[in-house]
């Protein structure tokens, strides 16, 4: 450090050096004026007075005062023009103008004394000759410092402007990257939740028919235990779409009846008896998916329970949609007397209890039970507008229930970090 600040002071004393040489032949004329010694005081206080330089950049008026008096005591008006540069270069304009006008009243005080002194004279064309080389004198160094420090004004606010221009690509290719990250997150939790889930769910469903007309107990066990396989992995699926979801994400929209009604057509192709009624613009968009994922659950709920508990019955799946609310039913023949016997498909809460958990956070309600027609039927009624995040909340909540908080925090963050590449 105090090598590079040593370094950082020659271009100081170079100055110095400069002034003191290109002062001497004024000063070295002195002493053939005055017919005094050539080492005399006027080289002396020449010298001294170029020592004043070195604290220019920091308070360049003192070399200035420090020239005025050289100018009078060795007759050397450099040390002026080079402090009247410095005032330029790091003084402001007003203060620069106010010293030029004193350095150019000081110089005429000078010059008056000098004709005055040695040769007066009553030509008022040197006095004009004199009054325009001292402007010259006093105005050049002063202008020159004003125009070096604009320029240097000038590169500095472009270097902040290419600064700025730098963060602001810097900014903007983050938002680029994390914009591609949330888009890849969001497409690997809807992928897993449209296409693994619902193979998993038909996995589930062939299961519970296959325990329905199991010829002995242990096709019927190993059926039973299979679907109960698949209940877990839908629960854990479940868990990980959530988890790919930030805490505070806006909730997205769905088409209803799309997934519902794929769901219909791949239970019907396995067998089973089963039809869709649609009432109202029920496949509009701008649902939200919170809505339309409840509507899906309990349409499964329904199905898995009448492949259970009523093989071979024909079901109803039954979806109405009007301005302000979504209804779905799942109706079955064969009215069961309870919900004791029932095996539901969890995600992430607890059967029947949990769905109608969830449709209470967001507003709406859900029933089951025989009908006046000897049916069963299980039949939830939701609210289209202001769902919160309640909803998330109890699946949080449900999930914490299972013990996964700590592993749905981890999924999530490996999530990120596949999406993010």
């Amino acid at each position: 450090m105090q090598r590079r600040r040593f370094a950082g002071r020659g271009g100081d004393w170079a100055a110095v050096a400069l002034a003191f040489l290109i002062s001497l032949p004024n000063t070295l004329i002195r002493p053939w004026v005055d017919w005094t010694p050539l080492w005399s005081w006027p080289l002396l206080v020449s010298a001294a007075g170029s020592l004043f330089l070195l604290v220019r950049r920091r308070w360049p008026e003192v070399p200035l005062l420090a020239g005025f008096a050289v100018l009078f005591l060795a007759h050397a008006d450099i040390l002026v023009a080079f402090s009247l540069y410095a005032v330029g270069r790091y003084r402001t304009l007003r203060t620069t103008l106010c010293w030029v006008a004193v350095a150019f009243l000081v110089r005429e005080t000078f010059f008056a004394y000098v004709d005055i002194r040695y040769a007066p004279f009553d030509d008022w064309e040197m006095v004009l000759l004199t009054i325009r080389a001292s402007t010259l004198e006093v105005v050049a160094p002063a202008a020159a410092g004003i125009v070096v420090r604009n320029y240097r004004v000038s590169e500095l606010l472009a270097s902040l402007r290419a600064q700025m221009r730098y963060e602001d690509v810097r900014r903007e290719t983050l938002r680029e990257a994390e914009r591609k990250a949330e888009k890849e997150r969001r497409r690997v939790a809807r992928d897993a939740h449209d296409h693994i889930g619902h193979e998993v769910t038909l996995m589930a469903l062939q299961a519970n028919l296959l325990a329905a007309k199991a010829p002995d107990q242990a096709t019927r066990t190993a059926a039973e235990g299979l679907a109960e396989l698949a209940r877990e992995a839908i629960g854990r699926l479940h868990e990980i779409v959530q988890a790919l979801k930030e805490p505070g994400e806006p909730a997205d929209q769905a088409q209803p009846g799309h997934q519902i009604a794929q769901l219909v057509e791949r239970t019907r192709r396995h067998g089973v008896d089963v039809r869709l009624v649609e009432r109202g613009c029920v496949t509009a968009p701008a649902v939200p998916c919170a809505v339309d994922e409840l509507c899906y659950r309990v349409v499964l709920e329904g199905l898995t329970n009448a492949v259970k508990h009523a093989p071979g019955a024909p079901v109803t799946v039954t979806l109405e949609r009007d301005e302000a609310r979504m209804r779905v039913s799942v109706r079955n023949a064969g009215a069961r007397t309870g919900l004791a016997g029932a095996s539901p498909l969890p995600r992430g809460g607890h059967g029947l209890a949990g769905l109608v958990e969830l449709a209470s956070h967001q507003g709406g309600e859900l029933t089951c039970g025989p009908t006046a027609e000897g049916e069963y039927e299980l039949r939830a009624e939701l609210p289209l507008t202001a769902v919160t995040d309640r909803s998330r909340g109890a699946a949080g909540q449900a999930a914490g229930e299972h013990g996964d908080t700590d592993e749905a925090q981890g999924v999530r963050n490996a999530g990120r970090r596949s999406a993010g590449g």
